[in-house]
């Protein structure tokens, strides 16, 4: 018990993004960022890139398929000697279990990003991985417009509800291994809101850049250098936010909350009014009346 609570610790600090480059002077641009895990498709696998990685702290994970041959891509993985190695699809039941079997003789940690319906909660996995995930933000539809009906907002998409279930479901990490919408521009606040959606409910999301912002950051384009700069962390509470660490609710909400489990209602101190929020919103006390 003590051991699977250890490893989960240990793998709850791996922030990760997949890595579309074997150079291992591509790792510079990670410098300063939370990024220290990265997944590599085979055509990136490099024992070059490996070490670099291993000097660095970064964790590597070998990307393996169903299409192709599964069995052969572990063996090299193995022998690459990946920190972890991650199934991405729905495997058959066979190949699954010899994978499983070869990475388990070695000192690499299986992941298997699953769909949804796939995820075993009640395993001994560290960490749980999808690739079935929403792109967050407004709804869109094929023609550009938002999705909304006649007296209603537009419909926001997110993972917040699944990855609070899958959280009390389980003890392992949560990670979503969507990506972008293809053939798609993105911008870095779409990039922002994927971080934070997975973020604020203990979950991760697997940094996926669009093939264009990707191209452009690793042949280093001035304008995507400047924008990967721009997404790095500033302070202490957005590092708390990206490492998976939940920000203390104010007492006082802390307080209403026991109030209310218990049955009774927090009363706002600007009127007095009892109220089934937290005190500081209260609507009298926004208006600045003083009395109900």
């Amino acid at each position: 018990m003590l051991a699977a609570t250890a490893l989960i610790s240990l793998y709850a600090d791996w922030v990760p993004a997949r890595w579309a480059s074997a150079d291992p002077k591509s790792l510079e641009l990670l410098s300063g960022t939370p990024i220290n895990c990265v997944w590599l498709e085979r055509p990136q696998w490099s024992r070059a890139f490996l070490e670099e990685a291993a000097k660095r702290g970064i964790a590597t994970v070998a990307i393996i398929r169903r299409e192709g041959d599964a069995v052969e891509a572990s063996q090299t993985a193995v022998k690459m000697k990946f920190d972890a190695v991650v199934t991405e699809g729905d495997f058959d039941d066979y190949t699954r279990l010899i994978v499983a079997g070869m990475v388990a003789k070695s000192k690499a940690l299986l992941i298997e990003s699953v769909p949804r319906a796939r995820m075993r909660f009640d395993g001994a996995a560290p960490i749980l991985a999808t690739s079935q995930g929403l792109w967050p933000g407004i709804h869109v539809e094929a023609g550009g417009s938002a999705s909304a009906g006649p007296t209603a907002n537009p419909w926001i998409d997110t993972n917040t509800g699944f990855i609070r279930f899958a959280r009390a479901s389980t003890n392992a990490v949560i990670w979503l291994a969507n990506r972008p919408p293809p053939k798609t521009v993105v911008a870095l606040s779409r990039y922002l809101q994927a971080v934070g959606d997975a973020e604020m409910s203990g979950g991760r999301w697997v940094i996926s850049l669009d093939d264009d912002f990707s191209t452009r950051l690793l042949a280093g384009d001035a304008k995507a250098l400047s924008i990967g700069a721009a997404s790095r962390p500033r302070s202490r509470t957005t590092k708390r936010i990206r490492s998976g660490v939940p920000r203390r609710r104010p007492a006082a909400w802390r307080s209403s909350r026991i109030c209310l489990a218990r049955g009774s209602r927090p009363a706002c101190s600007t009127c007095s009014r009892q109220n089934t929020f937290p005190p500081w919103m209260c609507p009298r006390r926004k208006l600045r009346q003083t009395a109900c």
